[in-house]
């Protein structure tokens, strides 16, 4: 099952087919304690053209906003897909995606509470390390056959 994020992401195309054989060329692909480095990257340049389009430049054209949003997710479906080609990909590849991914999300939005009142911003803390806490209590989880 290592090439199972291309069968996920691509749903409507045939495995076999033309359009799908470029995924079939694994990337080789690092330790995975790097992957939280690389969801952390996306997830805050997601959170940048919302902030972007939506608050700091709400003039900006939404063609060009649509244009940066799909470029980012066309990049994060190759990468995924060459990514999950390689046999030596993990449940804690995986994990260290998804952690850097949300734990990024988490801080790239203290941006938008610049101004905010204090327990707002007290309350967004509480509930940013509750929600660190049960993530590590998660990873905690990875099967050890996957480490």
């Amino acid at each position: 099952m290592p090439n199972a994020a291309a069968r996920i992401s691509t749903p409507g195309i045939a495995e076999d087919s033309p359009a799908t054989s470029w995924s079939r060329r694994p990337r080789r692909i690092g330790p995975p304690c790097g992957f939280p480095g690389c969801g952390a990257i996306w997830s805050t340049l997601w959170f940048a053209l919302v902030v972007l389009a939506f608050g700091l430049m709400p003039g900006l054209s939404a063609p060009a906003v649509f244009g940066g949003m799909l470029a980012l997710m066309l990049v994060l479906l190759f990468l995924m897909m060459r990514w999950g080609a390689d046999a030596r990909w993990t449940e804690r590849h995986s994990f260290g995606l998804f952690f850097g991914t949300l734990t990024g999300a988490m801080i790239a939005t203290f941006g938008g509470f610049q101004g905010a009142a204090t327990i707002d911003i007290a309350f967004k803390v509480a509930t940013n390390l509750i929600a660190l806490g049960l993530i590590v209590l998660l990873g905690r989880n990875v099967p050890r056959a996957a480490r």
